[in-house]
């Protein structure tokens, strides 16, 4: 799906089906939130409300009623209500795990599970993942295999602390994430 405008002219493009998350870095003002609103509307273009549902971390509420509501799975304004949403998403990701049953073919279609995607979509990650810790950790353990789970993790944060992210124990750079 076309995004923007890439510097030299080309039409900038993000690819879930290859590149499962996306994380946006950016300074105060910088259009960290409108690439989110942008990202939401082209997913809800390409996937009808079966086939792709948000999940959606907004401590300071901007993208507050962005999504379509048939599109809307949960959305947590408060880090106790994101916090208390992640056990249910690693729950269903748990039970799309491939087990041994699973053919190589089945690998191939993802034809082991059905259901739709999922889009967690967090803003100001930096509110989110602070020095007590990040309330997104038990996800770390699916975000490997996401591609083949139907999980996306779209995260938006500002730039400041950003070297240091890269250490934590849920990065996204150790899943090769764009961005």
């Amino acid at each position: 799906m076309a995004i923007g405008v890439e510097e030299w002219g080309d039409s900038a493009y993000l690819n879930f089906d290859t590149d499962p998350h996306f994380v946006i870095f950016g300074d105060g003002q910088s259009g960290k939130t409108l690439l989110l609103r942008l990202i939401m509307k082209k997913i809800t273009e390409r996937y009808t409300p079966e086939q792709a549902r948000f999940v959606i971390g907004d401590y300071r509420r901007s993208l507050m009623r962005v999504a379509p509501d048939a599109y809307e799975a949960e959305y947590a304004a408060m880090p106790a209500a994101l916090e208390s949403l992640v056990p249910d998403i690693c729950a269903v990701m748990k039970k799309r795990m491939p087990g041994p049953e699973v053919t190589p073919q089945q690998l191939h279609d993802r034809s082991w599970w059905s259901g739709p995607e999922l889009f967690l979509i967090v803003d100001d990650f930096d509110l989110v993942a602070t020095a007590s810790g990040n309330r997104l950790h038990p996800l770390t353990e699916y975000l490997p295999y996401a591609k083949d789970l139907g999980l996306h993790l779209i995260i938006a944060r500002r730039c400041a602390g950003a070297g240091r992210s890269m250490f934590e124990p849920m990065s996204l750079f150790s899943v090769a994430s764009p961005g």
